[in-house]
């Protein structure tokens, strides 16, 4: 199945906000994360990560760029 690109970010608080957007409202997605991850904010106290893109099969595109824009994402 083909997967969109619909959000991206380097927060990783902004993106788990997208996440249960998406979650509550039954839209699947996938996370990828660029960078050291989360092993490292354990070891360091911060995050390096430099990217975080979330992807939606592609009948989900319109519901979730819909979703995101009402919610001023």
């Amino acid at each position: 199945m083909e997967t969109i690109l619909v959000y991206e970010t380097a927060n990783s608080f902004k993106a788990d906000m997208v996440e249960a957007l998406f979650k509550s409202n039954a839209i699947p997605y996938e996370r990828r994360t660029f960078g050291a991850g989360p092993h490292i904010v354990r070891l360091l106290g911060t995050s390096t990560t430099s990217g975080i893109e979330i992807f939606v099969p592609a009948d989900y595109k319109e519901r979730a760029t819909e979703l995101l824009q009402s919610t001023g994402f």
